[in-house]
């Protein structure tokens, strides 16, 4: 499943959190009916969107249907997964010029370096902006979550923008589904078969693809046409490991596995989403925000200064896709640390690039818009004055707060607070220049 930060947030990537799988039983699918809700839609014309179908090589007729009847323009999918990373090696030799291993055909030193494992855990929550007869637009977020504690942290987000037939890796019309061929061919499955996640029994389709370094796997329930499971495994590079005997060998890369899958599916509307974009979304470009990133360490406070422009490479009826750079500043003399995302934002997205000012006036203070009990997060209205309007998502560990201008609808201002052990980190961003 995707992964790529989206805002400038710190990466508290899951593979950093530990993992106890013994302290807390990992959460299982939700009960309740998950069959279609309305008659699926009739073939259309493949459209051209930003972001492929992960599987559309393997499903090809799910790129003209419209999206599986489950999901609509609010939808909310929450996944679980587990993550680990585990060495081939437990050293590696790298060029070092103060190494200890010299190679008598170049010159060049060689320093022998620990090869870490590490395992993690986290939630993804799937929002879907906006979906029509053709394009779905979604948002994801990630959230880093401790067995131990049963506490989860905001770590990142993305956007994506890709066939309302076949989602990326996350659904696939169960029409095209239902027509799917079994196949047992090199480097290719297609089974259909139950699936057991904790007490529940999906009838199924398993597609998996495999390949020297590993494979990967994804279920499918073939009611919903929701991907309900997917695992991976994939073996990095060989190393070069420190020489034995006087010549240096040659060790397996680390194996990394990955297990996700389904916890919840809700319909979540947002007071928003019916209302058209405001008329600038139509031609925007480009939004930059600047600001800075705080550290708090026993009190401490250390600044450096950030930015983050998102440029926006395609729009729709109601959504738009951007590509986006984050810079963070560095102590003196050093270059500054840069990200590449990507980001999108539909009717129904919440923290997204716009809501209508119409919308926004109907907002008042302490409004519940959101809860995930799942991950224990909650967003509210927190603020609705002085010309704007300001969403808060809570969270144990964290906060982050989307300010919006009333007058536009614009995002004004992002500010995000994380705990993660005895450090606090703030970043707080400000849009530089309203759009015209």
């Amino acid at each position: 499943m995707r992964r790529s930060p989206w805002v400038f947030a710190i990466s508290v990537i899951v593979l950093s959190l530990p993992l106890h799988v013994g302290a807390g039983a990992p959460p299982g699918p939700a009960a309740g009916p998950w069959a279609p809700v309305a008659e699926p839609l009739t073939a259309q014309a493949d459209p051209l969107v930003p972001d492929a179908c992960t599987l559309g090589a393997w499903v090809p007729g799910a790129l003209a249907y419209g999206p599986p009847p489950i999901v609509r323009t609010g939808t909310r999918l929450v996944y679980f997964g587990m993550t680990a990373s585990i060495p081939g090696e437990r050293s590696e030799l790298v060029l070092d010029e103060n190494g200890r291993w010299v190679d008598p055909a170049t010159g060049e030193r060689w320093g022998e370096q620990e090869i870490p494992g590490a395992s993690g855990a986290g939630f993804t929550v799937l929002r879907v902006g906006h979906v029509d007869a053709q394009v779905a637009q979604l948002t994801s977020r990630l959230y880093g979550w401790d067995p131990l504690t049963r506490q989860a942290l905001y770590s990142m987000a993305w956007g994506l923008v890709s066939h309302a037939g076949c989602m990326a890796d996350y659904w696939v019309h169960p029409a095209a589904l239902a027509s799917l061929a079994e196949v047992d061919l090199p480097g290719v499955r297609i089974l259909r078969m139950p699936y057991r996640l904790g007490e529940r029994v999906f009838d199924a389709v398993r597609i998996q693809t495999t390949t020297a370094s590993g494979f990967d796997a994804y279920v499918f329930d073939l009611a919903s046409g929701l991907l309900v499971f997917h695992g991976a495994r994939a073996t990095g590079a060989p190393v070069v490991t420190p020489p034995v005997g006087g010549r240096a060998g040659v060790g397996a890369g680390s194996t990394q596995l990955v297990s996700t899958w389904i916890v919840d599916v809700q319909d979540a509307p947002v007071p928003w989403q019916a209302y058209p974009a405001p008329e600038w979304v139509a031609r925007v470009q480009r939004l930059t925000y600047a600001g800075t990133m705080t550290t708090v360490t026993s009190g401490t406070p250390f600044q450096l200064p950030i930015d983050h422009e998102v440029t926006i490479d395609a729009r729709g009826h109601d959504w738009l896709h951007g590509r986006t750079v984050s810079r963070m500043g560095s102590i003196q003399g050093m270059p500054p640390s840069v990200q590449a995302s990507v980001d999108s934002s539909g009717p129904a997205t919440i923290g997204g690039l716009w809501i209508a000012p119409e919308a926004l006036a109907q907002l008042r203070p302490g409004q519940p818009i959101e809860r995930v009990e799942a991950v224990g997060i909650e967003t509210v209205v927190s603020e609705a004055a002085g010309g704007r309007v300001v969403l808060s998502e809570h969270g144990p560990l964290h906060r982050i707060d989307y300010a919006y201008d009333l007058a536009t609808g614009v995002l004004d201002a992002i500010n995000i607070s994380q705990q993660v052990g005895i450090t606090r980190f703030d970043y707080a961003l400000r849009l530089t220049e309203r759009p015209r």
